[in-house]
């Protein structure tokens, strides 16, 4: 043989690849639907404003509010993500029975921070 001669292996094609083929690019479709569908809203709520001197809060059904002052919130709604607003610099301190997820995070310059709802008992947030 030369050594220069490619050696190509053509596999034999299996009975069962094409229809596994079809389930696998349907699901691909499906989930590039779906999530396309479902990052639609996360898009838009992330876009609403707020006065200057509050904070955008986000919660885990999906709904958001603009709050100023200090307000407390449990685990439901839980609060997922934080954004300070201009003029405004928040607080949110993660309350929790387990002393390793306790946090305090303080957020300025319109910045935000995301927080599992998992294990924690609520949070408070202060925007001063």
């Amino acid at each position: 043989m030369n050594q220069h001669t490619a050696v190509t292996a053509v596999a034999e094609p299996q009975p069962f690849a094409l229809p596994v083929r079809i389930a696998a690019g349907g699901c691909a479709v499906a989930a590039v639907a779906l999530g396309l569908a479902l990052a639609a809203p996360d898009a838009a709520a992330d876009d609403f404003e707020c006065a200057e001197g509050n904070a955008r809060i986000f919660f885990h059904d999906t709904t958001y509010t603009c709050q100023s002052g200090s307000v407390a919130y449990g685990l439901s709604p839980a609060v997922v993500k934080v954004c300070s607003n201009s003029g405004s610099t928040v607080v949110v301190e993660v309350q929790s029975e387990r002393k390793k997820l306790r946090r305090t995070v303080e957020l300025s310059n319109n910045h935000c921070a995301k927080f599992d709802p998992k294990g924690t008992t609520g949070a408070i947030v202060t925007v001063s």
